[in-house]
C-alpha cells in the first residue's frame, strides 16, 4: 500500500513539473506565418493560421472608394461614371489588384502618385485581364492600353508624364468608348492636385 501511494505522489509531481515547464515555454511559430498570430507584412496584410491572407486592398479592410466621372471623345460625347478604389500609398499602389478573381463592371482603381511621371506597370499575380487608362495630370486620358494580359511581367508604360492611371475589366473601355483625349474628374484627383499646388 505504501508502495502504491509512494508511486502515485511521484506520478502527481512529474505531471505537475511538466505542465510547470509548458507554461513557462514560449509558443512556436505556426508554419507560414510571421511568427505571431495576427502579424502584419509591409503591405498591410494579415497572416493568421488557417486563413489566406488579405490584400490591404480588400474592401473588408477599410478600403476607399469614390465615384469618377469620364467624358468620352464620341459625337455626341457621353459621360461615364465608375466606382473606383482609391490607391494612393506606396503599399496600395504597389499591391493594385493582384489576386482578384474579378472586378465588376463600372468598379476599378484609381492610382494617384504625387507628381507626374512616366509609370510603368505589370501583370503579376494579377488573376483578370485589366483596361489600363494612362491619364495626363489635366485629367485627360494619354493612352488607353486593352486587355492586359494575367501574369504577363512585360512591362506596360505610360509613354508619358501621368499624374493618374485607372484600372477597370478588360474590355470595358472598347466596349464604353474610353478612348486618349476622354476626361477624367473625381474629387480626389482634384485634392491631389489642390494639395501639390500648394506644397510648391
Amino acid at each position: 500500500m505504501m508502495r502504491a501511494i509512494l508511486f502515485a505522489s511521484v506520478v502527481a509531481m512529474l505531471c505537475a513539473a511538466v505542465a510547470l515547464a509548458q507554461g513557462l515555454a514560449p509558443p512556436a511559430a505556426s508554419p507560414g506565418t510571421t511568427g505571431s498570430p495576427g502579424a502584419t507584412d509591409s503591405l498591410g496584410a494579415t497572416d493568421t493560421p488557417g486563413t489566406a491572407k488579405r490584400s490591404i486592398a480588400d474592401p473588408a479592410q477599410g478600403a476607399r472608394f469614390e465615384a469618377l466621372s469620364i467624358q468620352t471623345t464620341q459625337v455626341p460625347s457621353r459621360t461615364i461614371t465608375f466606382r473606383a478604389q482609391i490607391a494612393d500609398t506606396p503599399a496600395l499602389r504597389r499591391r493594385g489588384l493582384m489576386f482578384r478573381e474579378r472586378l465588376a463592371p463600372g468598379q476599378g482603381m484609381l492610382f494617384i502618385y504625387p507628381s507626374a511621371r512616366d509609370a510603368s506597370f505589370w501583370m503579376r499575380n494579377t488573376l483578370i485581364a485589366l483596361d489600363m487608362i494612362f491619364i495626363r495630370e489635366d485629367g485627360y486620358v494619354h493612352r488607353v492600353h486593352e486587355n492586359a494580359v494575367p501574369h504577363d511581367e512585360t512591362p506596360i508604360a505610360a509613354g508619358a508624364p501621368v499624374r493618374f492611371v485607372l484600372e477597370i475589366a478588360g474590355g470595358q473601355a472598347a466596349r464604353l468608348g474610353i478612348t486618349a483625349g476622354a476626361l477624367v474628374t473625381s474629387d480626389t484627383m482634384t485634392k491631389s492636385l489642390d494639395a501639390a499646388a500648394q506644397s510648391q
